[in-house]
């Protein structure tokens, strides 16, 4: 090949250039030549003996090369290059290598144990500490299966023309989702305008327009924190049969603690009940690509990595601190350019120990979560508007 990067490749002995093993380096040239003076920082896990560091170090006159290597008799410094012990399977690994190298990173590379659980754990630990216009190429993937655990990126799998066709000749390329489009898409469809204020009202909006509206972003993976019968999950399916929907409720009346009282605020007088509306749910939603998990809400969140979801929906326990506690829990487990929604944003008496809109007037604005979204205007019925008796709410990651 007659690419700067493979000439590189083979005069370091570097796998990543056809005439050694793998087809990467003319792709590789193809994306990243026109950023070559501008890319200030490189990663690569899995260093070796340090020749695909070296090839980058030539390509990139500009940027400060760190490789992460587990073995420590590979650990080394060589001017613009720095390998920092570091095991890909450790959370704090990971974590303490970004605190090393800064979050500013504009390439990494995934050379490392080629385990596909490695590289999954990799990437969804990653992604979420590095900036926005990162590029994230995990090689040689030798399940490709791997890219469905990934939904909450967006994912390109190159064809590699020059390659030996070995069995894990493929990479996958990783890159943040716009979080300015969905923001600015909710606004322009709306008719909204940023400077609107903190909570904004969409007049003759209810949720089952929401669902058509994730429908719309292409949001593919999603929460429903709160089922009973199974309702809304069916109405989230239906607009969008591309969805893989997590139907998550506990159905168990231990899961209230003791100032609710299931049957005194309107929800089930027994037990018995919540295992009829299971049942229920269960069967309405046989139909779909629906999971049915019966946990409680934070139990469940342990279920799902951070930054893995295109949106929730929160409809489970609303008394006070329950509320608080599933916002900053699911907060974490929505994307960036995802939403995280609920119901039950309405005054209620006292004895409803529903506490939904007083929490999320105090929590959004105290996480800087803003603005905040209001499906349908307040005084809606009395204008003649559109608006659904208990209103939702959504707000944007970015």
């Amino acid at each position: 090949m007659n690419d700067k990067l493979s000439k590189l490749a083979l005069k370091y002995k570097a796998d990543k250039c056809p005439q050694i093993k793998h087809g990467y380096t003319p792709y590789y040239f193809k994306l990243l030549k026109d950023m070559q003076f501008t890319v200030k920082k490189v990663l690569e896990i899995g260093a070796g003996e340090g020749a695909s560091l070296r090839m980058w170090r030539d390509f990139f006159p500009n940027a400060q090369i760190y490789g992460a290597e587990i073995d420590p008799k590979r650990i080394f410094t060589d001017g613009r290059i720095k390998v920092i012990k570091c095991d890909q399977s450790s959370k704090k690994d990971l974590v303490n290598l970004i605190t090393r190298t800064g979050s500013d990173i504009d390439l990494v590379i995934d050379d490392g144990s080629h385990i596909p659980q490695d590289q999954v754990f990799s990437c969804l630990t990653l992604m979420p500490l590095l900036k926005k216009d990162v590029i994230y190429i995990i090689e040689d993937v030798a399940d490709p299966t791997i890219e469905k655990q990934l939904t909450g990126y967006e994912l390109e799998i190159p064809e590699l023309v020059h390659t030996r066709r070995k069995y894990d000749d493929r990479l996958i390329v990783v890159r943040h989702k716009s979080t300015t489009d969905t923001y600015q898409y909710v606004l322009k469809k709306y008719n909204i305008s940023p400077d609107s204020g903190s909570f904004i009202e969409i007049p003759n909006v209810g949720r089952n327009n929401l669902a058509e509206l994730f429908a719309e972003l292409k949001f593919n993976k999603g929460a429903e924190i709160g089922v009973n019968v199974g309702h809304y999950s069916e109405i989230l399916c239906k607009a969008n049969p591309n969805l893989h929907l997590y139907s998550i409720d506990p159905w168990k009346i231990s899961s209230y603690g003791p100032d609710v009282v299931p049957a005194e605020v309107g929800i089930v007088k027994n037990q018995e009940a919540f295992e009829a509306n299971r049942k229920e749910a269960e069967k309405r939603l046989s139909a779909y690509n629906c999971t049915i998990i019966q946990k409680d809400s934070l139990t469940a969140a342990k279920d799902f990595a951070d930054n893995s979801l295109d949106f929730v929906y929160i409809d489970a326990n609303h008394e006070f601190l329950n509320i608080a506690q599933d916002l900053h829990t699911w907060k974490k487990k929505v994307r960036l350019g995802g939403i995280l929604s609920g119901d039950d944003y309405e005054n209620f008496n006292y004895t409803k120990k529903n506490h939904v809109k007083q929490v999320v007037q105090v929590y959004m604005p105290s996480y800087n979560m803003l603005p905040c979204f209001i499906l349908g205007s307040r005084k809606g019925k009395e204008r003649g508007e559109f608006r659904d008796r208990i209103r939702s709410w959504f707000w944007v990651k970015r």
